[in-house]
């Protein structure tokens, strides 16, 4: 009977060791799909930058892509304006909104104004998983969960800001939102600063 009770341990213990072998396995297979993910999506950026294209058919292509990849609700894009050397200068409206997003470019920058601006003058991603009560965009929590801020900008210049709004599994952000956000920032504020090169180049050629 003692063996009998041993062997039933022993069964226990391996099936338990094999479980957690599966779950590790499980989630470095998750890892691994996102980091393929993400390194395709960079990919396909770099290699169909068209300095000569709108920045805004280049930024609604990028968002709709990172988009599913991240399974966001929406990703959104606001640049500033060209002629705006200040340390935090003006947005103009949207130049991009993809997925369902609440609200209209105008209420939505409205309503991130501090996050967004925030953000711009630091130079940093800011990640938002909770709205509280008390803040100045408290009445978003009606509309919406969670959101990141992506400053667009290259040597300290900023050149616009990128927005995501929840996940559609209605989870957090996490260190792999932030890694691909930020990496696909970082592709976009390449993109915008040699476009506008190109067209001041354009420009002196007219």
């Amino acid at each position: 009977f003692n063996s009998l009770v041993t062997i039933a341990e022993q069964m226990h213990e391996d099936l338990q060791s094999a479980s957690t072998t599966g779950n590790e396995l499980s989630s470095v297979t998750e890892q691994l799909t996102s980091v393929y993910e993400e390194i395709s999506l960079l990919y396909k950026i770099s290699s169909g930058m068209r300095f000569s294209q709108k920045p805004e058919m280049f930024l609604e292509s990028v968002c709709r892509e990172m988009q599913e990849i991240g399974n966001y609700r929406a990703v959104a894009v606001a640049l500033a304006n060209r002629e705006d050397d200040s340390a935090t200068p003006i947005l103009g409206d949207l130049a991009v909104i993809v997925g369902s997003c609440p609200f209209s470019g105008t209420e939505l920058l409205s309503a991130l104004h501090e996050p967004i601006y925030d953000s711009l003058a630091v130079g940093e991603t800011q990640v938002h998983n909770e709205i509280a009560p008390d803040c100045d965009w408290a009445r978003l929590r009606s509309y919406m969960k969670r959101f990141v801020c992506v400053p667009l900008e290259r040597d300290r210049r900023p050149l616009g800001i990128m927005i995501a709004i929840d996940k559609n599994d209605a989870t957090e952000f996490n260190s792999v939102d932030l890694k691909l956000l930020n990496n696909v920032g970082n592709q976009c504020s390449i993109f915008l600063e040699n476009a506008a090169l190109y067209q001041d180049m354009q420009g002196l050629f007219m």
